[in-house]
């Protein structure tokens, strides 16, 4: 996302959302179905977890921009098919729309439903408002700040619900490996999906048809 770019309030009605943030900053904001509400942001190294039917939305604040890896634990949700606020908008009486929010049907009419990412966005104040209170569990977590479990090869450090308590399906972990380290051969009884950050060269098959970095 480029620098004050916007990932409008949208929802996913089969699946949460897992992130994890590659390099900038951005802010995350999270309604759930109970009425409370968080805004705050992430770093570089930052997580989050937003469970299915909580709307939320991304906004990279600042100057920097934000690049970050979203995640779906359903196999079949992606960015295309989420659930947009503007398409629940469109979807009501204009006359409605505008005593309850005071928006025209002109500015409706003219909002694209395939915009994933509008432009440079000042979204206003990100406090609870009206009647939200404070979410009770963040949606947002420090995996940079997880103690590292280090060898000669690497390091290694994960955040499952026990430190993470909203994220009830997912578990976020980061591998480091060193010049000829190697993340020994191993397996879980759930399924895993990794993406490799830094040179492609930097991470080889080594015989093992599904070895990879892991992040």
């Amino acid at each position: 996302m480029k620098p004050g770019a916007l990932r409008g309030l949208h929802w996913h009605k089969t699946a949460s959302e897992f992130g994890y943030v590659v390099s900038g900053n951005c802010v995350l904001t999270v309604y759930d179905p109970d009425n409370h509400m968080e805004s705050g942001p992430l770093n570089a190294g930052d997580i989050w977890f937003v469970p299915r039917g909580f709307s939320h939305s991304l906004w990279a604040a600042g100057n920097q921009g934000c690049t970050f890896c979203t995640v779906y634990d359903d196999g079949i949700t992606t960015e295309q098919n989420a659930l947009h606020v503007a398409d629940l908008l469109r979807s009501e009486q204009p006359e409605i729309i505008y005593s309850s929010l005071g928006i025209r049907s002109e500015r409706m009419s003219s909002a694209s439903a395939n915009l994933l990412i509008a432009g440079r966005t000042d979204p206003g104040s990100l406090s609870p408002h009206g009647f939200s209170g404070p979410a009770p569990e963040s949606f947002r977590f420090k995996l940079t700040q997880v103690p590292q479990m280090k060898s000669p090869g690497g390091s290694f450090a994960q955040a499952s619900s026990s430190q993470f308590p909203m994220s009830l399906t997912m578990v976020g972990a980061i591998t480091i490996l060193e010049p000829d380290g190697i993340r020994e051969p191993h397996w879980t009884q759930f399924r895993r999906m990794g993406f490799g950050l830094g040179r492609q060269r930097d991470c080889n098959d080594l015989r093992w048809p599904r070895a990879q970095c892991d992040c």
